[in-house]
């Protein structure tokens, strides 16, 4: 059977299937109506009813977290997956109000909580089109309806949300409606209330939103998932946001031509997805507890314009890097005024690739020389001077692993250098002679202070001399913070990650004008490495590179007065780079990133304290010049450290006077075939030409039958006569390899004052007599040995090895 236009049997004239729909929807309309009024009446003589209470109008916020400029980063749900942050009624910009009631109740302010004429008109096109078409919901009926999440929409739940509304009116004025409701609507993707959904669409508090983008907000609550901003038909929201605009000329609030303007805008919406401004520091607060108990809006210390500055240094230096064997980076900068993190990079990219989800800058690694400055800061406080002579030559050290024997970078030595020089040049040498002079208690102390060390670390003799090269792993994190500490005239203040936190109490760790030195010499481009030759930062500004065993790790840590940029070069795994070393890796890294901070004129300069002042010195030794001097140069001196006394390296006029200590260096260059204006002081005049000539390449050997006789008891060194054996070390062990029966050692003895000869016995035996450098040779066979080194005056030092 067939049924026409009005829905009627053409055969019978009876009603048909859409007639009697029709007829129902009617029916229920009328009913609906009567229902209404009489309820409403009922309700003037009725006590308030308990549903819904104020309480329930409101939602607890979430957690929203912003860079140090309101810039969204992170947003945190609830327990039902909601994001929300709630404003305030004077924070509502009378944009959104306005453009939210164009949207959904434009009689809003003139309904006492339902609207007559929007429910006619609602059962009119409904009854029309013989299926739903159009709600009749005031903005008051969509505040009450979402304390009922989930409910069945039947009449009967209709007339009782209209009840609701008329007593939310009764407690609540029109505003107060109007707040709750915009901070309670629902515009998609769990957002609730316009802040959030601002925040997370376009990145901006609701105050500085557009007529258009408020539209676009007004647009969503008609249907949610349908209109999604997000989602695959953006088509659909745009056309609705065009429908918003127009009922808002309608209503005054913009004018058409304003109107057809916006209409021509595109949909310029965030893209959805994953953070993308600090993932691994906001992965980092929220997984260790640091915003723990926190809701609403919290500001962080970042910047996200710094921020892309080091994500874009890092990315342009990627595949450099991968093809070099590095395949990740991290990198950090501090703001030293107030030690916020500005920026923070955990890797090349947050993803799986390369295991871009770990935190680069979170990770212990090995330290290589950049810790450094915080050893020769300590010497400063101990009276050093960028001008003081350090040992740049081989020796070998006691730990507890056995013998130390320490080597520069290129594995060459250059017997005295001065200080400025020797941590310029990052030279391993003098830095583990320094640490030896010093103590490794005093350093490790100073480590600690700086929270370089874990909070459990081994005690000193696990790290031994190895101190002075950085084998201790340390956190990118705070070797940037302890960087900031000589930026910061030597207080410590630990990283801060909250804009509004509370303000450390600086602790003193080195004096102002200590680090006022080590800044001066880092930030000294004469001196520094050449790896900064092809891609120099801008000056002036201080830096350290470093290299850790096997070029595992490579590291780039500078300052300005205004920034410490710290950046991490290698692999999660620690496999080994292809000899790629913190200049060369991390360095182009840090320079793009210096760039970026100062694009248009240089870094502010280091000032100097009125405590530090320049005095004339020997380029050689360091003191006050006499007339023999030839090079002199000026360097900085600490008030009252200034240097004493007359150079001793230029006595006689033609050359460069060593200590004794520096003989065995000179006998090896020497036997190189280096000539140089160097040599001993204070040898007898037969000697004072010892090291002109080319010495053999060992110059003293046993051979023949040796001396019954040598003393029993070695009696104690004297200030007088200082000697000490510094190779073999007491307690060496030396294992033969198969078909061996014996092993060739060489004995080297350091005296301080110069000797013609000593003496060398082993087991009770002369072994024979070795001159300046005294070195001697002796082939030692199986079982524990005893020897001994003498001066002519009978004093000396005796250690005993073995051989296995």
């Amino acid at each position: 059977m067939l049924s026409d236009g009005a829905g009627t049997s053409k055969e019978t004239g009876a009603p048909g299937k859409l007639g009697r729909k029709r007829f129902w929807l009617w029916s229920r309309a009328l009913l609906f109506a009567l229902m209404l009024f009489g309820g409403y009446a009922a309700w003037l003589r009725l006590e308030p009813l308990t549903r819904p209470s104020l309480p329930e109008l409101e939602i607890a916020p979430t957690l929203f977290l912003t860079d140090c400029n309101g810039r969204p980063l992170r947003s945190v749900t609830d327990e039902k997956w909601r994001r929300h942050l709630p404003l305030v009624q004077k924070d509502i910009p009378d944009i959104v109000r306005k453009a939210f009631i164009a949207a959904e109740d434009s009689r809003f302010y003139y309904h006492p909580g339902f609207d007559p004429i929007a429910i006619a008109r609602a059962s009119f096109y409904n009854f029309r089109s013989g299926r739903v078409v159009s709600g009749a919901s005031t903005i008051t009926q969509q505040l009450v309806k979402s304390t009922h999440p989930g409910e069945a929409r039947t009449f009967e739940r209709k007339f009782l949300e209209i009840i609701e509304s008329v007593r939310v009116e009764w407690l609540l004025s029109k505003e107060e409606i109007l707040t709750r409701y915009l901070n309670r609507v629902d515009l998609a993707n769990n957002l609730i209330g316009v802040e959030a959904a601002s925040r997370s669409y376009f990145g901006k508090k609701a105050a500085e939103l557009s007529p258009v983008e408020a539209a676009t907000l007004a647009a969503l609550p008609k249907a949610p998932t349908r209109f999604d901003p997000w989602g695959p038909h953006p088509e659909r929201l745009i056309a609705r946001r065009d429908l918003v605009l127009g009922q808002m000329a309608d209503n005054g609030v913009i004018t058409e031509e304003e109107a057809e303007k916006a209409k021509e805008q595109p949909l310029d919406v965030l893209s959805a997805g994953p953070p993308e401004g600090a993932p691994h520091l906001t992965d980092y607060l929220l997984g260790f507890g640091r915003l723990s108990g926190r809701t609403g809006e919290t500001a962080l210390t970042i910047d996200l314009d710094i921020q892309k500055i080091l994500i874009d240094a890092l990315a342009s230096n990627r595949h450099r890097l991968k093809a070099s064997g590095a395949s990740q980076a991290a990198g950090l900068i501090i703001d030293n005024r107030t030690m916020g993190v500005r920026a923070l990079v955990g890797s090349f990219e947050y993803s799986p690739r390369d295991q871009g989800f770990v935190n680069g800058a979170l990770a212990r690694r090995s330290a290589g020389s950049t810790l450094k400055p915080f050893l020769y800061a300590a010497a400063m406080e101990q009276g050093y001077t960028p001008a003081s002579v350090l040992d740049d030559f081989e020796q070998a050290f006691r730990s507890d692993e056995g013998e130390y024997l320490p080597l520069n970078y290129d594995r060459k030595s250059n017997g005295p250098v001065n200080l400025r020089m020797a941590l310029g040049k990052s030279l391993n040498l003098p830095a583990v002679h320094l640490l030896n002079e010093l103590g490794q208690e005093r350093v490790y102390k100073i480590l600690g202070l700086l929270n370089l060390l874990p909070y459990e670390a081994p005690p000193p003799d696990y790290y031994g001399l190895g101190l002075a090269v950085g084998n201790p792993e340390v956190r990118l994190i705070d070797l940037a913070a302890a960087y900031a500490v000589l930026a910061n005239a030597g207080d410590y203040r630990p990283v801060s990650f909250l804009k509004e936190g509370a303000e450390a109490i600086p602790r003193r760790i080195f004096s102002t004008e200590a680090t006022a030195l080590v800044t001066n010499v880092l930030s000294d481009t004469l001196v520094r490495s050449s790896a900064f030759a092809n891609f120099p930062p801008p000056a002036p500004l201080a830096l350290k590179t470093g290299t850790s065993t096997h070029y595992r790790d490579g590291w780039t840590v500078g300052y300005t007065p205004e920034y410490t940029v710290a950046i991490w070069v290698g692999n999660f795994d620690g496999r080994e780079t292809a000899t790629l070393f913190g200049g060369h890796g991390a360095g182009p890294v840090f320079t793009d990133v210096m760039r970026g901070l100062y694009p248009g004129a240089p870094p502010p300069t280091f000032r100097l304290p009125d405590t530090v002042v320049l005095r004339e010195v020997c380029a050689q030794s360091g003191v006050n010049p006499t007339p023999l001097c030839l090079e002199r140069k000026t360097e900085l001196f600490i008030v009252g450290n200034e240097p004493e006394g007359l150079c001793a390296y230029h006595e006689q006029g033609d050359g460069h006077d060593l200590p004794m200590k520096f003989a065995g260096w000179l006998d090896k260059r020497h036997s190189e075939g280096r000539e140089s204006r160097y040599r001993l002081a204070g040898l007898p005049s037969n000697l004072d030409k010892l090291f002109i000539p080319p010495l053999p390449d060992k110059p003293a050997r046993y051979s023949g039958p040796v001396r019954i006789g040598a003393p029993d008891e070695v009696p104690r060194m004297t200030p007088e006569t200082y000697l000490s054996i510094v190779y073999p070390l007491d307690g060496d062990r030396y294992i033969l390899t198969p078909g061996e029966e014996s092993v060739e050692l060489r004995f080297e003895a350091s005296l301080r004052d110069p000797a013609e000869k000593i003496d060398w016995y082993v087991d009770g035996k002369e072994a024979g007599s070795a001159g300046p450098p005294y070195t001697l040779y002796w082939n030692a066979g199986r079982g524990r040995h005893r020897i001994m080194a003498v001066d002519g005056n009978g004093f000396g030092q005796t250690i005993e090895v073995s051989v296995e």
